[in-house]
């Protein structure tokens, strides 16, 4: 998002990705202890010195790209069971007004599906009086549900559970029958489970948001094993989200074009697809340097109380490079575990050549979520571990934990506008000391002052950033290979605003408040590809 602040040497500055939230639920872990780690034993006496200073030292870690990628496998139900011809009841929402849904109370948010209340299905006791169930001839019983709201270029139902067995499954698909989604009861009760332990006991913790599967129709197929009573489900749809635009649309313009002006409202538009972007971003494949980091960064959907949002996270590799998930965004993105089980990640989602209007043809999604290890508000840092592994061909991108070097060149990978991935090219400007405003609506930065300050500012000399691009990942180089040394959360560069500034979150200062401890244990920090200074 682009949000409004004050600053005692600049003017304004604005949130490239959606509206700041509260430091999160989860806590940055204890430090990792000397040379044993945290709870395990110490390393042996006769481990070398130098390995063991680098486990409490700063780390730059090399780049990874597996050779296997283990992927999840296709689920057994990949088919409508509801018998043909069974009547479906519908759950019905008139067109969203052109008003309805908007960000004005929320000062620079970017929203790609606003919340719609269904009152029709709102309550377990009105969900399972529109469910009309079926046996089939293996003594399964199904039923289905349809929901339409008009105009919708796609959609994710909030479904609430409170009893749902865990053999049950549950399919999303659009009016034509075919499956683009499979999920069971076990999967939904383990999310719930991890939004739980993480301390939310509301509602939302407890709610399950379905994949997209395209235009303004879905239908719920829910399928319950022979011999299980229907009683034993209780699950209610009380909201949805409903997309503008469709997260995947291709069509409509050509890669490049200039994005749309945005609203009175100071929203930015709504239109993640090709071509949104402003005039002076650069398409990834424009620059084949940078083509092993592309492979690193995502971009990411997800849904906050039924609105859904845009950023952009990066993969890491840790210093064992064990292929381990680790994903890297901004907390004011994904700042809680409820949250960050709603996570849809887009792979590859970039122009197959420099500016083309044709999508890589390697673009995939992941929609399993992620699990959500630590969040860091004076770098606005959120680590996550995917739940799914990342889809072939996918780079775990290097890192650096030294602290930067002004003057360095810099490059960023992102987003904007939801947007197909661009690259931003500059140079690492100031430190900066910055802090979220009272209200959570600001975000203010002193300007350049000390080399422990929490912030980067970066200038551009080839591309900005915009909406979507809040998360993205900064390189810089080293002997010729690149590492992320921060990540985007604010500022005023845009394609219309000449030297503006972006502030990036520093890697050295989370890595060394603990994201350590999942990217670099005392057990592994000896490893190849791991480098003291």
């Amino acid at each position: 998002m682009k949000l409004a602040t004050s600053s005692s040497t600049r003017g304004a500055a604005q949130v490239c990705g959606r509206r700041w939230r509260a430091v999160g639920s989860i806590a940055l872990a204890a430090l990792v202890a000397a040379c044993g780690g945290g709870g395990g034993s110490d390393v042996a006496s006769g481990t070398d010195a130098a390995c063991k200073a680098a486990t409490v030292a700063p780390l730059r870690v090399d780049a990874y790209r597996p050779s296997i990628v283990q992927t999840k496998a296709a689920s057994a139900a990949a088919r409508p069971r509801m018998p043909a011809g069974a009547a479906l009841r519908t759950v019905q929402l008139e067109a969203l007004g052109a008003e309805e849904g908007g960000v004005a109370d929320l000062p620079g948010v970017q929203t790609i599906g606003p919340a719609r209340s269904l009152p029709q299905s709102a309550s377990a006791q009105a969900m399972a009086a529109l469910l009309t169930w079926q046996t089939l001839a293996d003594g399964s019983q199904v039923a289905a549900l349809r929901f339409q709201s008009a105009g919708a270029q796609g959609m994710r139902l909030g479904i609430v559970v409170e009893q749902l067995p865990a053999a049950a499954q549950l399919r999303f698909y659009p009016p034509d029958g075919a499956v683009l989604h499979s999920v069971t009861g076990g999967e939904i009760l383990a999310a719930i489970a991890r939004n739980q332990q993480a301390g939310d006991a509301s509602t939302a913790a407890r709610t399950y948001w379905s994949p997209d599967v395209g235009g303004d129709t879905v239908v719920l197929e829910i399928e319950l094993p022979a011999g299980t009573d229907p009683a034993a489900l209780r699950i209610a749809v009380p909201q949805l989200s409903h997309f503008r635009v469709a997260p995947q649309a291709l069509a409509g313009a050509a890669a490049g074009a200039a994005s749309s002006t945005a609203g009175s409202s100071g929203a930015a538009p709504l239109v993640p697809k090709a071509g949104t972007a402003d005039f002076c971003e650069v398409d990834t494949a424009c620059n084949a340097d940078y083509a092993n980091e592309s492979n690193a960064v995502a971009r990411m959907l997800f849904v906050d109380q039924g609105t859904s949002y845009l950023c952009t996270g990066t993969l890491l590799n840790d210093t064992a490079s064990s292929g381990t998930p680790y994903f890297l965004s901004a907390q004011h993105c994904i700042a809680s575990q409820t949250v960050a089980s709603t996570l849809t990640t887009y792979w590859f989602y970039r122009a197959a050549a420099c500016n083309g209007a044709s999508l890589d043809a390697r673009a995939s999604s992941l929609k399993g979520g992620a699990t959500l290890l630590a969040t860091d508000g004076a770098t606005d840092t959120a680590l996550m571990r995917l739940n799914d592994a990342p889809p072939s061909g996918t780079v775990f991108a290097g890192w650096d934990a030294h602290t930067p070097v002004l003057g360095q060149a810099a490059a960023l990978l992102h987003h904007p506008n939801g947007d197909w991935q661009k690259l931003s090219l500059g140079s690492l400007r100031q430190f900066s000391s910055c802090t979220l405003s009272a209200d959570g609506s600001s975000f203010s930065c002193s300007g350049a002052a000390s080399v422990s300050d929490n912030y980067l500012g970066v200038q551009w000399s080839s591309g900005a950033t915009a909406p979507g691009s809040s998360g993205g990942a900064l390189f810089t180089s080293q002997n010729g290979a690149r590492y992320l040394v921060a990540h985007l959360t604010a500022g005023s560069a845009s394609c219309s605003v000449s030297g503006g500034t972006d502030f990036f979150g520093r890697f050295d200062l989370a890595f060394a408040a603990g994201l350590k401890q999942w990217l670099a244990p005392a057990s592994s920090a000896c490893v190849s590809g791991a480098k003291a200074p």
